[in-house]
């Protein structure tokens, strides 16, 4: 059914439900899925389907006309009820805090079940030397350890398993599996292939040393002899390979088969055991007094940071709170972490890379605070310190984080942001810096890699609303509301030439391709060109009847294209300052006007909610682009123009056929005004920026939202991709940059 779809409705309901479930992460297996259901939606709309997810898929997928059924969480009566039933009590009371995250962990009914299977095993004293318990588990991370334990425990028990096999399946399962998780996860994939999934096992026991395994889990040393660790002289372990995945999923059931793939009991897992691989590893280092380089080279994701705190029980480790003596600390000394970040004291030089920032993140994501925390000679340079909890007072005294003798700049704790709205930010052509303008009348540059701010550009007198590079990189140009456009010399930040005579806010300013010469335009109705050695004004063009919006030049120079307030688009000869063409057919003001790539057509978004497309030599409108049902913000070319982007007040994102007009797809998702939308330099994704404060990325196929990137507090203005894809940079109202792993989601710095 879902590979042929019907073209037509037969005029009758099919009386097809189909149910998905599980579509909590969409990978690239599903994409051809989705496609199909796109089209059993456009084209049956009779059937009827049903999708679960944990996530409101209405908006990861694009289906926005769907219904939303929300299941709520189990009440405390309930999971009450459900254990008493099966004569299990809830853990020895503790704090009321701790009590209650046991309660609404229960909520979920995957961790009640957990909990309860694990309480059954341990009532029934099933036991066994090779596994521990975590007593009196309080967050997901010891539920599922505790979970694995029990499960094990209890085959162990019914099967009569020898000792010598009790450890073959500890090193499976403390090892083996973390490894094939951290490989999915970082490959961001729920399920691999027999050769995938071979090639992972593989691949971890033939880097993994023997001796330094030995030396840090010295408890396997008798047991050497049926572990599978890869030896000299060994030439072919595919058979081995194939027991150890047999083992895993028809013995110990923590893999499941579907087809040809091999996926873990849920997506939970595969993060839990990504977790355990980091800390495995870690240890290992830290057995050679080494700093973990999974902690030091890598970014951690959320949800296996969560993991590391909870398996390390950090969450166990806040401040306790002594009658008569106020906060106390707890000692935490002898965990990863804290072994960890011992190693990366006393050094500056940069070569603890990303460790100081993992192993705080999962401090302040699992503790919730840094408070007693001895944070003394670390570089600390790249750490977000600002509204991290750091101190707890008790009367006139206190228990706070020890900074002394730290790098600690004043951007760590006072933001050296703008402080008001964001008007734009620009990378610099070698992706390095960052140029970003503000109401705040200041230009900043920023080192994309740090965040830290290189220069402020101070010079004019009211809202900066533009700046660019110029096309060497050695000068940077700005437009202002103070009618002003001004060249800054970038080495030392000096403004090297002011160039005045307009009369209005200055909208745009750009370099002409042989860079000789610098064009304007303004709220006066005027385009200006203006020569860049003298800093004369060469030519006015006089014609608008309003705001001119922007200008540009074409791609040879010959002509240039300006958008105005008065609903027109008008064509400039160079040479002689002539108005060669006035486009007239919007009824609204026109927001921006573009050439094509090739400059042989131009494209025009306005509030008369259309877009359409002109050709550049005559003047004609071949097209108009109708189905925006607001002002259109911006219209935008792919790269081989074959097809149109566009964003609207309507709070959709459209895509559209260059050659048809036909209307290609419709992006639903945000809640408010879209203000951009732009695609990625390979084409395959799509990037926009809504008033709802959010930034979606979309794949450019399939229409579904990739990716929902939250942070702001005020409206997103624009978004725009790195050169290689990797970041993405954004500004918002609420007067920050953003810059964000374009492959996880991750705010990578805040400026």
């Amino acid at each position: 059914i879902l590979s042929r779809p019907p073209r037509e409705n037969s005029g009758s309901s099919p009386s097809v439900i189909l149910l998905l479930d599980g579509f909590n992460e969409v990978t690239i297996e599903k994409r051809q899925l989705l496609i199909e259901l796109r089209e059993m939606i456009e084209h049956w709309k009779g059937a009827q389907i049903i999708i679960s997810s944990r996530l409101d898929t209405r908006f990861t997928m694009n289906w926005y006309d769907f219904h939303l059924i929300t299941l709520l969480g189990l009440d405390d009566t309930s999971i009450q009820n459900y254990l008493a039933c099966k004569s299990i009590d809830l853990p020895k009371p503790g704090s009321e805090a701790r009590d209650r995250r046991l309660l609404d962990l229960m909520k979920n009914p995957m961790m009640l079940t957990l909990y309860a299977s694990t309480c059954e095993i341990q009532l029934s004293q099933v036991s066994s030397p090779q596994f521990d318990f975590r007593p009196n588990a309080a967050s997901p991370g010891e539920l599922l350890w505790n979970f694995i334990e029990a499960q094990v425990a209890k085959y162990h028990t019914r099967q009569g398993i020898p000792d010598s096999t009790k450890h073959r399946h500890r090193f499976l399962l403390k090892h083996i599996l973390p490894a094939i998780g951290h490989h999915m996860e970082t490959e961001g994939r729920f399920e691999f292939d027999l050769k995938s999934l071979s090639s992972s096992i593989d691949s971890y026991l033939a880097n993994l040393s023997a001796d330094e395994f030995f030396d840090t889990f010295p408890e396997y040393i008798e047991h050497e002899d049926h572990l599978p660790l890869r030896k000299a002289g060994d030439l072919d372990h595919r058979k081995q390979t194939s027991g150890l995945i047999r083992t895993l999923s028809d013995e110990l059931f923590m893999l499941v088969k579907e087809g040809t793939s091999y996926r873990f009991l849920h997506q939970n897992f595969r993060d839990f055991f990504a977790a355990v691989h980091i800390l495995n590893l870690a240890n290992i280092s830290l057995a050679n007094n080494k700093l973990p380089h999974l902690l030091k080279d890598t970014v951690i994701p959320f949800y296996p940071r969560q993991y590391i705190g909870e398996i390390e029980g950090e969450h166990h480790n806040k401040p306790v709170s002594e009658p008569g003596f106020g906060w106390k600390p707890k000692d935490s000394s002898r965990t990863v972490l804290a072994q960890s970040l011992e190693l990366c004291r006393n050094i500056f030089d940069g070569s603890t890379k990303l460790a100081v920032w993992n192993i705080l993140e999962i401090w302040k994501q699992v503790r919730g605070e840094w408070t007693g925390l001895d944070l003394s000679r670390l570089d600390l340079s790249k750490i977000t310190i600002n509204s991290v909890k750091c101190s707890r007072p008790f009367h006139e005294d206190y228990l706070a984080a020890n900074f002394a003798h730290s790098l600690v700049h004043a951007y760590n704790i006072f933001p050296q942001g703008h402080t008001w709205l964001v008007n734009s930010a620009i990378y610099s052509t070698d992706g390095k810096n960052i140029l970003s303008t503000s109401r705040d009348r200041t230009i900043k540059e920023w080192d994309a890699e740090t965040g830290e701010c290189r220069r402020t550009l101070t010079g004019h007198t009211n809202t900066v609303n533009n700046a660019i590079y110029s096309n060497d990189g050695k000068k940077i140009l700005s437009v202002s509301r103070d009618h002003t456009i001004k060249e800054w010399d970038r080495v030392n930040g000096g403004c090297t030439r002011t160039l005045t005579g307009h009369t209005g806010w200055v909208t745009s300013a750009s370099y002409s391709p042989d860079r000789k010469k610098i064009l304007s335009s303004s709220a006066d109705k005027t385009v200006k060109e203006w020569d860049t050695v003298t800093g004369n004004c060469l030519r006015t063009f006089h014609g608008h009847a309003e705001w001119v919006t922007g200008a540009a030049y074409s791609p040879d120079g010959q002509r240039i294209l300006s958008a105005s307030e008065d609903h027109t688009i008008k064509l400039w000869d160079t040479a002689t300052g002539e108005c060669i063409l006035t486009l007239d057919a919007h009824d609204g003001w026109v927001n921006r006007a573009a050439y094509s790539p090739d400059g042989k057509t131009i494209l025009s978004a306005s509030a008369d909610a259309t877009v359409k497309e002109w050709d550049a030599e005559t003047g004609e409108c071949r097209r108009t682009f109708v189905g925006h049902t607001n002002r259109v913000t911006s219209a935008t070319y792919s790269a081989d123009s074959k097809k149109i982007l566009t964003a609207s007040w309507d709070k959709t994102v459209k895509e559209w056929d260059s050659s048809t007009g036909e209307c290609l797809k419709t992006l639903r998702g945000h809640q408010k005004t879209i203000t951009s939308a732009i695609y990625s330099p390979d084409g395959t994704r799509i990037l926009s920026a809504s008033w709802d404060n959010t930034i979606k990325e979309w794949d450019a196929e399939t229409g579904e939202c990739t990716k929902t990137i939250n942070g702001y507090d005020d409206r997103v203005t624009s978004v725009e991709y790195s050169g290689d894809c990797k970041k993405i940079r954004s500004h918002s109202r609420d007067r920050t940059i953003k810059d964000w792993c374009s492959e996880n989601g991750r705010c990578l710095n805040t400026w």
